[in-house]
């Protein structure tokens, strides 16, 4: 039997890469790509690999469990990166991430169940496990404590997950990665936003003091950590970390010295979101063990990700 492997959020930032990358490493699947193309997802991230009939498209919301019945009819393997994912915006509207993060995964699940899905590759995060102020990095076997609507809509789906792998025996395995960074993001997160604003005349914005640490990891080696999991994960969860970590002030100073901008004078310190985590830290040695690690230096590739905005259209 042919491989054939649904991928959700196709055409957003994430999944897009993935698309890229996974059509060049398992050459003989086919691959059926599904996005409901929101505001953060865009057809032309994807374009080239349907011109050429390397993937199969179907503009699709997670929430219609008739169609995803339809399209996944011959799939066998599912990587589910269709989210909601940014944090402000959950804090003004959490619906949203409820509906399409919990119930979209749920109405998936469903649909994987009936239709015979041999295995369902999950993307989530790592702020399932809340702020670590602790001497130690979580490791996958750290409790749930999700600080906002976002990571709790995440948490709730992995929730779903775990049951429907108990329950009727799916074979799943779940994806919790640090910050991910590189082309194509919409500009809503720290380092697009950033540099959109600044590249457009704006100024940029530091919510709070700026003092929270986070960590980056390039998309190129989410992908490969992804690759990684299909071909010799098991039936687990994965941390995917990056030595990278950085405070939220410090990552704003290094675009404005990019661009060549005073900090001074480009930069304003705004109220602080109703909670923000101090800092997330995990441990990946379980990924580690089956011989991956980073390729990408983050002090060469921010240059490249801050003037890929130059051309940015929102």
């Amino acid at each position: 039997m042919m491989n054939k492997w649904l991928i959700t959020g196709g055409a957003g930032f994430i999944g897009s890469h993935l698309c890229e990358h996974f059509v060049e490493v398992f050459p003989e699947t086919k691959f059926v790509v599904l996005d409901k193309l929101t505001y953060a997802g865009r057809i032309e991230h994807i374009e080239k690999l349907i011109n050429s009939n390397k993937i199969e498209f179907h503009k699709c919301d997670v929430l219609n469990g008739d169609y995803l019945e339809f399209i996944l009819k011959d799939c066998n393997k599912i990587i589910h990166t269709a989210a909601e994912s940014h944090v402000d915006n959950s804090f003004l509207n959490s619906t949203p991430f409820t509906a399409t993060n919990t119930l979209g995964t749920h109405t998936l699940l469903q649909a994987s169940v009936k239709c015979g899905i041999k295995e369902f590759i999950h993307v989530s995060t790592d702020e399932v496990y809340g702020e670590n102020n602790t001497k130690n990095a979580f490791d996958e076997n750290q409790n749930f404590a999700p600080t906002n609507p976002y990571s709790a809509s995440k948490a709730a789906a992995e929730m779903f997950i775990n049951a429907y792998g108990n329950a009727y025996g799916l074979k799943t395995k779940v994806v919790r990665s640090n910050n991910i960074y590189g082309i194509r993001q919409y500009p809503e997160k720290l380092i697009p936003s950033v540099s959109y604003k600044l590249l457009n005349g704006k100024k940029a914005q530091i919510q709070g003091n700026g003092s929270n640490l986070r960590s980056f990891l390039h998309v190129k080696d989410f992908c490969i950590g992804m690759e990684t999991i299909v071909k010799n994960g098991e039936n687990d969860v994965y941390n995917i970390a990056s030595a990278n970590e950085y405070s939220v002030i410090e990552i704003v100073e290094r675009i404005c010295d990019i661009l060549g901008v005073r900090f001074n004078d480009k930069v304003d310190f705004i109220k602080d979101r109703p909670h923000n985590d101090s800092r997330y830290w995990i441990n990946c040695d379980k990924i580690r063990s089956l011989d991956w690690s980073e390729t990408k230096n983050f002090e060469e590739e921010l240059p490249k990700v801050v003037n890929y905005y130059k051309t940015f259209k929102v």
